[in-house]
């Protein structure tokens, strides 16, 4: 493919913009040459109309007809090409001066935590944070209300910690103060700081579903037999 010049089935000279190479006509950085130029080029090069394969410019994951239409993740496509999302001083695809919002990480403009910055904003954070303001900040699992990073009020069935995070209503508790339950409903009682039935070895959110012997269940209690009001055994 590509050759102009065959003698003894050897090629002694190729058509533009083929190469001779060894006897074979090539083009360098191809993966896939075609009948008048490449096709495909390698990883980081990009082919113009001409059929050669060139570098492809920093921050460029995608060409067509030689000009850039897609840009990696802290670049910006600005009229076929890639240029550094935030920077205000870049050589060769490569920033010096980050916006006085941003910090230079290795020659890209970047918030801290942020996956996707657009408009010097972040508009996908890293796991485990969420956006406020257009900066990250640490997302605390099963709260549905922040007052700036720190939750304020927890989804049903959490109760918020002292730790400020959300953690698993345990059985039996309407009401959390300071981290600890101080109410139980019915027919739970209030045990120091958790909800219990006498007897009890196994809940669920409503009462009992399975007593210690001699204990027997009796709806959602444990009952001793004959015996109107118990404690740890004894009526």
């Amino acid at each position: 493919m590509g050759c102009s010049n065959q003698k003894n089935f050897t090629c002694q000279a190729c058509y533009s913009p083929f190469t001779l190479v060894r006897e074979i006509c090539t083009i360098a950085n191809c993966r896939n040459l075609g009948q008048f130029g490449c096709n495909d080029c390698a990883q980081s090069f990009y082919s113009k109309v001409d059929g050669l394969c060139y570098p492809a410019a920093p921050g460029c994951l995608e060409y067509n007809h030689g000009e850039c239409i897609m840009c990696s993740s802290g670049f910006l496509l600005k009229a076929g090409n890639c240029s550094v999302e935030g920077c205000l001083d870049e050589q060769n695809g490569v920033c010096q001066t980050c916006n006085v919002s941003l910090e230079n990480v290795k020659g890209l403009c970047k918030l801290p935590n942020c996956v996707t910055i657009k408009n010097q904003s972040c508009v996908l954070c890293a796991e485990g944070f969420r956006i406020r303001d257009g900066l990250c900040v640490k997302s605390t699992i099963n709260c549905v209300d922040f007052v700036g990073s720190i939750c304020r009020e927890c989804a049903t069935l959490f109760y918020l910690g002292v730790d400020n995070h959300c953690h698993p209503v345990q059985a039996g508790c309407v009401q959390y103060g300071k981290g600890v339950c101080q109410k139980c409903s019915k027919p739970f009682e209030l045990n120091g700081t958790t909800c219990t039935i006498d007897g009890c070895v196994q809940y669920n959110k409503t009462g009992c579903i399975q007593c210690i012997q001699p204990y027997s269940l009796n709806g959602i209690i444990c009952k001793l037999k004959n015996c109107v009001k118990s404690y740890e055994g004894a009526c």
